[in-house]
């Protein structure tokens, strides 16, 4: 069979309850997902692991009344699951942008992301848009792939060439402010997203 795999969410969370705001119900929107895959086709759920122990029973009762619904380890390496997965949906969470770059396929249902700008990176504006999830899954030719390869890994450059690297700072669940070496850093990435001509105009 083949796996679309859904990535939920912490709650709540800017991404998802304000850039997502036709979304917010992740429950809602994973048991319309599942009965709009063909046949043929299983959602993997994956729970966040800041989520454990957060959500009421019945959410995942809900989730596990649906036949075509199975539930992956919280403890799965979410890459491990990406790269095994046929397709990847989200609302606006990171594993989107991971399986972007895999060069897998992504039902994105948040509004916003510059991921939305790759042609194998599909957004769900609404319900009716995942009628076109079966004619996607079957995209799944040799010439399909790697052209979706090859446009990930030029999203992947083009992240590294203009985007901000602040893998040293953490930032999640912190209450203090940056200190002076953080907020060096975070104007060093800055300075270097500017265009050579108005980098010389700020000096």
């Amino acid at each position: 069979r083949k796996v679309v795999y859904f990535a939920l969410q912490t709650e709540p969370e800017h991404a998802l309850n304000v850039l997502s705001p036709d979304h917010t119900n992740q429950l809602a929107t994973a048991v319309e997902l599942a009965l709009s895959l063909p046949a043929d086709a299983l959602l993997a759920v994956k729970e966040h692991p800041y989520e454990i122990g957060r959500r009421t029973p019945g959410f995942y009762e809900t989730l596990k009344e649906v036949p075509n619904i199975a539930f992956i380890h919280p403890d799965e390496p979410g890459l491990d699951v990406i790269a095994r997965a046929d397709m990847v949906a989200v609302i606006t969470s990171s594993a989107g942008y991971e399986a972007a770059v895999m060069g897998k396929q992504v039902l994105h249902f948040g509004r916003y992301g510059h991921a939305l700008d790759l042609p194998h990176v599909h957004q769900m504006t609404g319900f009716t848009d995942m009628r076109r999830i079966p004619e996607l899954l079957a995209d799944d030719s040799a010439e399909a792939v790697e052209r979706r390869k090859r446009d990930g890994a030029r999203y992947l450059l083009s992240l590294k060439e203009f985007g901000l690297d602040m893998s040293s700072f953490s930032a999640h669940g912190r209450q203090e402010r940056p200190n002076s070496e953080e907020l060096a850093l975070i104007v060093e990435n800055l300075l270097k997203t500017l265009p050579p001509e108005e980098l010389k105009l700020s000096a």
